[in-house]
């Protein structure tokens, strides 16, 4: 058997070598901007014989009118079709996601890589983002599909509950309803998507990542020729959030469970910190969900929504629910996880688990991956205006300290007045100043200034 050792004695030199070499794929990465404004970004996979693409409208639920809650939704159901599908297997691909958010509209897939099908690619996003697909009869069957979709999502508590983080800000909106209800729906006319798709669907607001052995170049002239007809205006952006902290409770005693939200507000993304905010959300949600769920089973599921929209401040959301009986020990338990970060520090093991899965996936990315996915060159063009090598931000993650950790979550975060949000029976649930009161004691110890509740 091979032993990489005898031909490499000298291991940490060896797999510095290997995160340089890795690192120089960066080279292969090119921008763009073609004449309307869209951004383009690829990989040239020298070994690849596929094309991946990720197209992103940075546009989402967020900006559906006020009136018309999953206006973007029901347009993204039209803009491919199932005869797409088709199309794409014929040729040896897949369309791999097509999906609305908060924030964005998403178009994803794969295909063998020949001019013939790059081609191919090039009048597929033009139709995508022209809504050349769009017609009466796709538009009345998408509109009872997701009318069905809307009947299963409205026996379903946990997505009532959601969407109650709205009442926690003042202007903006936290969390839409990305399907609509019935009546928006059934009242939607194809003239409110056209709208919808006139105002967004626009070059600056359009960004396309592409991976695969190609010219960057000549694949730039394509698009260019291929979508000259898609619009260049600038789009407005949305409102930014104003959180205002406090008690939110929406008794519902006939519910079997209690669904709670502890909401704070979170900064606004800055690209030179996306290791660090990556390092300490995923230790706070680490610490919360194996305290409540896997330490003393008292909930059954938890989660964590930072929502960070580029240059405005968004929120850091702990999300879960329980039964209602023991609604008295979620906020005692969840305020002394957090009380303990901030008197004692950071748990030196979990810190290290969790830097640990970080580093793990740079690695998969460099050895599996060959490189960034088409997904991934997507949202650092977005989030950070460009493409960092490898290297350099596995380096970053390396020298983040559990003190940085811990002083980036009390400054930006716990130091902020809360909100608490619920759904259910709350009658066992503890007050607001039970939760807020003993975090800000905490804070005041250690020398940070006190929020006002």
């Amino acid at each position: 058997m091979l032993n990489l050792k005898s031909l490499f004695p000298d291991q940490a030199k060896f797999q510095k070598s290997l995160r340089d070499f890795y690192a120089h794929r960066n080279d292969f990465v090119r921008q763009s901007i073609l004449d309307n404004g869209i951004q383009f970004i690829s990989q040239n996979r020298l070994f690849d014989n596929n094309i991946e693409f990720y197209i992103i409208v940075e546009s989402g639920s967020l900006d559906d009118p006020d009136d018309k809650e999953g206006i973007a939704h029901f347009l993204e159901h039209l803009l491919v079709d199932p005869e797409l599908n088709h199309e794409f297997e014929q040729r040896g691909g897949n369309i791999e996601n097509l999906a609305t958010s908060f924030t964005t509209v998403r178009f994803s897939g794969k295909i063998p890589n020949t001019h013939e099908n790059q081609s191919f690619l090039a009048d597929v996003f033009k139709k995508f983002l022209t809504g050349e697909r769009i017609s009466e009869i796709t538009f009345d069957k998408e509109k009872k599909r997701i009318l069905n979709e809307i009947g299963i999502q409205a026996d379903n508590s946990g997505t009532h509950a959601l969407t109650l983080l709205g009442q926690a800000f003042r202007a903006g909106r936290a969390d839409p309803n990305i399907m609509g209800n019935r009546d928006i729906v059934r009242n939607v006319k194809i003239s409110d998507l056209q709208s919808y798709l006139d105002k967004h669907f626009s070059g600056p607001n359009i960004y396309i990542a592409m991976t695969g052995k190609f010219d960057h170049q000549e694949m730039h002239n394509k698009l260019n020729t291929a979508l000259s007809t898609v619009p260049s205006h600038t789009v407005s952006k949305r409102d930014p959030l104003v959180f205002v902290p406090g008690d939110y409770r929406n008794e519902n005693t006939h519910l079997m469970q209690l669904y709670f939200h502890f909401c704070f507000p979170s900064p606004a993304h800055n690209p030179a910190k996306s290791a660090l905010y990556s390092m300490a959300y995923g230790y706070l949600l680490h610490k919360v969900t194996h305290g409540l769920v896997f330490g003393n089973d008292l909930c059954y599921h938890t989660e964590s929504r930072p929502i960070l929209p580029l240059g405005s401040p968004g929120y850091l959301s702990f999300t879960g629910n329980l039964m209602p009986e023991d609604g008295s020990r979620v906020i005692p338990e969840t305020r002394d996880i957090i009380t303990t970060l901030i008197e004692d520090g950071i748990d030196i093991d979990t810190f290290n688990i969790i830097k640990s899965l970080q580093l793990q996936e740079y690695q998969n990315q460099k050895f599996w991956r060959k490189g960034h996915s088409a997904e991934s060159l997507a949202f650092n063009l977005i989030y950070n205006g460009s493409v960092h090598p490898f290297g350099e931000e596995e380096n970053k993650l390396l020298d983040i300290r559990p003190e940085d950790v811990q002083k980036f979550l009390i400054e930006e975060t716990l130091s902020h007045a809360p909100a608490i949000i619920t759904y259910g029976d709350s009658s066992k649930m503890g007050s607001y100043e039970e939760f807020a009161g003993p975090i800000q004691d905490a804070l005041a110890r250690q020398n940070q200034p006190k929020a006002k509740l």
